[in-house]
């Protein structure tokens, strides 16, 4: 099971400073993605609810789509060297669309160039598999559900 409440916590305080900002109806798009969401790798308490996840490039505006809205910079704010091989596809099709990637992490005190590294063939469905024989999905299509206890089967 994903611990979730340090995030959750960082959210509701964050929450606060949000509403006295005033954005502008046409400010950019941000995105809040989980740098922990497959952590731990595999949840071994049956009776325990999954809540792993992992993004898809439909689940964001296309490169294409972003460039139409002016957008020509895409910020990754994180704390390690790299991104998920997940996000990492979401990144390579924004490069792929004439999108700058720049990572910024803490105590950064500017952005650096990032390039989003496309993972061999064999990566990519080895990856895809993973993903759909590792995670389990709900009845809404999504990822999350509680991990199965053993049956108590038996002969006679």
């Amino acid at each position: 099971m994903l611990n979730v409440t340090d995030l959750d916590e960082a959210l509701s305080s964050a929450s606060t400073a949000l509403r006295e900002i005033a954005l502008s109806p046409d400010a950019p798009p941000a995105f809040l993605v989980d740098a922990d969401r497959m952590r731990p790798g595999v949840p071994s308490n049956p009776g325990c609810y999954d809540n792993r996840w992992v993004v898809f490039p439909q689940d964001f505006p296309s490169g294409t789509f972003l460039r139409s809205r002016g957008v020509a910079d895409v910020f990754v704010l994180h704390d390690r060297g790299g991104v998920q091989e997940d996000l990492a596809h979401v990144l390579i099709r924004w490069q792929e669309a004439g999108i700058r990637i720049l990572a910024v992490g803490p105590g950064a005190t500017s952005p650096r160039p990032f390039t989003a590294k496309k993972p061999s063939w064999f990566r990519r469905v080895w990856y895809r598999a993973i993903v759909v024989a590792g995670l389990r999905r709900n009845n809404a299509g999504g990822f999350g559900g509680v991990i199965p206890k053993a049956s108590g089967g038996g002969y006679g």
